[in-house]
């Protein structure tokens, strides 16, 4: 159980860096790494999704739509500041 944990704490941290820095990267296809860290289906990274300004509008408008509310106010709130 302990292992777990580890794993999934360092894949949270993976995924946070990757959000905060997606404009830095030079070979990196935004949309497809939005999609795949949507499918991870963890509320933590995508309430830092729908946070980050550098999230394709495509993405917010689809987090606009999810059931967590801090998660949806979020997404708003930065589109609407866009």
């Amino acid at each position: 159980m302990e292992v777990k944990l580890k794993v999934n704490e360092v894949e949270v941290t993976l995924g946070v860096n990757i959000i905060s820095y997606m404009d830095d990267y030079e070979n990196i296809n935004q949309m497809d790494t939005v999609k795949k860290i949507m499918k991870l289906n963890n509320n933590y990274l995508l309430l830092k999704l729908a946070e980050n300004w550098n999230t394709p509008k495509k993405a917010l408008k689809s987090l606009v739509g999810h059931i967590d509310p801090d998660i949806k106010k979020a997404a708003k709130k930065t589109l609407d500041d866009c």
